[in-house]
């Protein structure tokens, strides 16, 4: 709307903008009011669009008869309004402009109050805003979506080219029609990366008229596997004669070398390797389940010359009995899993000394905070503390500077998580764990029956979403429900948290943090306090364990499973889950574990509900504090039940488990349990020295399970995306419940056993070829004519004829040079196989095509040769090989 004033010209201040050149000197005049463009101005020029409604509203303020009138260039009356001779008195002109419109006056005093109209010709004008993104970090190569929302904001009807700009250049564009008024939203999909390199880039929408702009972070994509220029040796190095395990410092040795200020050591709980290969160890400081007070050690060893030096005790809390009370009177046990917990070495160790301990302070030092969930829950920081190195090689407890603190509830059990790490400049990361515990099922005593109309008493075991209140079962109901912790963005626990940490103490966010990518991906902006910027990876029950691999920069977790032995109506039995993380993420705890959701569940009313849905989950808890709508849930890369019986039928018996998410894959060769463990990624240099892993294991995973099967596996990548799992030292009986490992400067491999202490593992390459077993060739040839027959599996060949080989994983194929034989070869397990023949250089000779068919059958006809040295499977070619041996 344009709003005028006629005015006493004698009544009104002089105005730079006057009438029009054939105007009279004015007596009277219209004075601009609105908008700002022709505020106080006399007799402005009006801007009009032609074909667009205009109102003008005009007022008499001297009292004068007036009125409005519009005429074209010649004169011509185009509008004309009745005279208003009232002081005060308002009129409203309402007209659809045209562009022969050339000006406006009052017909009373046409000479005086006379002003310029300018009607231009109607034009859309397209406006950007939402854009989405507006700050996104990438890998280079992977693939872009960017969106915003374009209105006409102009009169008509138009068309624009809307373009994607990145750093000045256009790289996407597309045609937009939009009435006027509407709107859309233009999205560019697809948008390759490959062409970036690493660095910080602008990225633009932008219209003919207007544009929006955001920051996008391009990381370098850095391959899985590298092409090392060394050869490997499969054979050699899963011969595990060729291994030599000895023990540098042995559980008890601390208690028993040392005088302990308490005189116990307690569970051993982390490792850290500095500079000069001391390997630091931090324990518990007692048993699992342990009451009051006492110290954590920390200590470290030499691992060439055997010399070890207790560093430090630290006053540390087992036990939250003695925070939690009156509220237990020994209905329920309080807190444990408590004391010494995690130890990382500074990046500049040499320069600044630092090493970092996490652990729960003793009650003196313990720090209560308040709680936004029951009175009656005492609520403690846990601690990650800095200290310096003093020249005599002990940690200086007065140099103690508190890092990063989590808060945690005292009065009950458990999981800590408590993992602590660095990776590439000098990115921290710290594992939190749920700090939950049942309060048991609302319809019985604990412990549950088998059902309870027609719910296993083990609910509680299952979905840990209770949402009951006050005290429940002697606990405060609260500690029932993850939803509050692990799947709370405003809490801590349940979390890998990753910072800069500052050599002052102080710390940074660094990009591409979990809540980050979240505001990009949705378009929302949430403030620190609901969402934490420290957070990189919510969803965890209990990550014990996680590794950075120093090549990728990519990072593992392990995650403790819950305890349902068995599927319910509520869904699977608990798994031990593994995650490879390139990017921030979820995985989905409580409401879903390693690949499969759990349904909603009411603790009040015993009501089963809905699945959760992966894709668009919330957290709807009474005791949430953070966001609803959460991040999305990525499912864990592999993972192992409590029960495998249990994990086959589970889908036939609950079809809602099928989600919409690629092939499952299963591994058998898992046994069953909860504990899950990730130790290195091995990376091999040459500048290894003497006992260094085979390059062969360049870029392989070792996981552990101490609590169900002892056995420490590794975990291989290959470029298709399959995945193949073997034993590592399967006969070693030295160590004891693997649950930690590192890597010495020299590459040996360094493992710690929860019961055993700290081992070194030194590779002897002059060792043998062949695995065990599997070097004692028949020498008699197989007859020429002879079909071989092989089944093939990941684990490896196996022989089923000739008899010879029957029985046998990777048999010694000794043929006669010149004869014909064909190899017929069955795929045993529905993973990609081929079968090659290859010389001494890995050349292949001769193969069959891949095929990954289960029970498809293949043959191969050829002459034996001496250059054939061995066969294989170049898909899985460090488990499925075997010598060939030419007479």
């Amino acid at each position: 709307m344009i709003q005028l004033e006629a005015v006493d010209v004698q009544e009104d201040e002089e105005n730079q903008t006057g009438p029009p050149a054939h105007a009279n000197n004015p007596n009277h005049a219209w004075r601009g009011v609105a908008p700002a463009a022709i505020k106080d101005k006399k007799n402005p020029t009006l801007e009009l669009v032609a074909g667009q409604e205009h109102t003008i509203k005009w007022t008499n303020k001297d009292g004068d008869p007036h009125n409005f009138v519009i005429e074209d260039a010649n004169g011509k009356k185009l509008l004309k309004s009745k005279v208003r001779p009232k002081k005060g008195a308002t009129q409203t002109v309402t007209f659809t402009a045209t562009e022969e419109m050339a000006e406006y006056y009052c017909q009373p005093h046409k000479h005086d109050m006379r002003g310029t109209i300018k009607a231009r010709a109607a034009s859309a004008s397209f406006s950007v805003s939402d854009l989405n993104p507006t700050k996104l970090t990438v890998e280079q190569g992977d693939s872009l979506d960017v969106s915003a929302t374009i209105t006409n904001t102009g009169g008509i009807e138009g068309t624009q080219e809307i373009t994607l700009v990145i750093d000045g250049e256009t790289v996407a564009s597309q045609d937009l029609t939009l009435a006027a008024d509407d709107s859309t939203t233009v999205t560019f999909k697809g948008i390759d990366t490959s062409g970036l390199d690493p660095g910080e880039y602008t990225h633009t929408v932008a219209t003919e008229d207007n544009e929006a702009s955001g920051t996008l972070i391009v990381e370098e994509n850095i391959p899985w596997n590298r092409d090392l220029d060394v050869s490997r040796n499969p054979k050699k190095a899963t011969n595990w004669d060729n291994y030599n395990v000895s023990t540098v410092l042995a559980r008890g040795d601390i208690e028993s070398q040392y005088d302990l200020q308490d005189g116990e050591e307690g569970e051993w709980m982390q490792m850290a390797v500095d500079p000069q290969d001391r390997i630091w160890v931090i324990t518990r400081g007692a048993p699992f389940v342990s009451e009051g007070d006492g110290y954590a050690e920390v200590a470290w060893v030499d691992p060439n010359s055997g010399e070890h030096q207790l560093a430090l005790e630290i006053p540390v809390s087992f036990h939250g009995g003695h925070f939690a009370e009156p509220h237990y009177a020994g209905e329920s046990s309080a807190a444990r899993e408590l004391g010494g917990q995690g130890i990382a070495i500074d990046p500049n160790f040499e320069e600044n000394g630092y090493v970092y301990i996490m652990y729960h302070p003793s009650s003196e030092n313990l720090e209560e905070v308040d709680n936004p969930y029951h009175d009656e829950i005492f609520y403690a920081n846990t601690l990650v503390s800095r200290f310096e190195m003093a020249d005599d090689g002990t940690l200086d407890p007065d140099s103690e500077k508190v890092v990063f603190k989590v808060p945690e509830q005292y009065n009950t059990c458990c999981h800590h998580g408590c993992y602590i790490t660095f990776g590439e400049n000098r990115e921290f990361y710290i594992s939190t764990g749920d700090n939950s515990n049942n309060v048991g099922h609302p319809t019985h005593d604990w412990p549950p029956d088998d059902t309870v109309n027609g719910l296993p008493g083990a609910t509680v075991d299952t979905y840990m979403g209770d949402e009951r209140q006050g005290i429940v079962g002697g606990r405060p109901g609260p500690v029932a429900d993850a939803q509050r912790s692990s799947g709370n963005t405003a809490d801590k626990r349940g979390k890998v948290h990753r910072i800069i940490l500052n050599e002052d103490g102080s710390y940074d966010i660094p990009n591409g943090n979990l809540k980050e990518i979240w505001e990009a991906e949705t378009g929302e902006s949430y403030s620190d306090e609901e969402f934490l910027p420290e957070i990189y990876v919510m969803g965890m029950r209990n990550p014990f364990t996680i590794s950075v691999d120093e090549h990728t920069g990519h990072l593992w977790t392990a995650h403790y499973g819950n305890d349902a032995g068995g599927h319910s109506v509520l869904g699977m039995p608990g798994f031990g889950s593994y995650h490879l993380w390139s990017e921030p993420g979820n995985t989905g705890y409580p409401w879903f574990r390693a690949y499969y959701p759990y349904r909603d569940y009411d603790f009040e009313t015993d009501e089963v509900g809905q699945p959760f849905w992966p894709d668009n989950l919330r957290n709807n808890s009474v005791n949430n504090t953070g966001i609803t709508d959460i991040p999305n849930v990525t499912p864990a890369l592999f993972w192992h039940p409590q029960s495998f019986e249990n994990l086959a039928n589970a889908t036939e018996v609950h079809p809602w488990l099928d989600q919409p998410r690629p092939g499952e894959n299963t591994y058998p060769e898992f046994e069953p349990g909860g504990s899950a463990d990730v130790g290195v990624v091995y990376r091999y240099s040459e500048d290894y020295g003497q006992g260094a892993l085979d390059p062969f294991f360049d870029g392989k995973t070792f996981i552990m399970r101490p609590s169900n099967s002892d056995v420490t596996r590794y975990v291989t990548l290959n470029d298709d995306g399959s995945l193949e799992m073997n034993e590592f030292l399967p006969n070693d009986d030295t160590i004891s419940g693997a649950y930690d490992m590192k890597v010495l400067s020299d590459g040996r491999l360094i493992i710690m056993g929860m019961y055993s202490g700290i081992h070194v593992v030194e590779y002897q390459s002059s060792g043998g070829d062949s695995p065990p077993g599997e070097d004692d060739p028949s020498g008699e040839a197989i007859e020429p004519g002879t079909t071989i027959e092989l089944n093939g599996l990941i684990s490896g060949w196996e022989g089923n004829a000739p008899d010879g080989i029957s029985g046998q994983t990777n048999p010694t194929l000794t043929l006669q040079e010149g004869g014909e034989y064909t190899v017929t070869w069955t795929n045993g397990d529905g993973s990609p196989h081929d079968f090659a023949l290859q010389d001494a250089d890995d050349n292949n000779i001769k193969k069959t095509d891949i095929v990954s068919e289960e029970g498809a059958t293949v043959s191969l006809t050829f002459t034996a040769s001496t250059e054939m040295v061995e066969y294989v499977c170049t898909v899985h070619p460090g488990t499925m090989a075997g010598t060939i041996d030419v007479i």
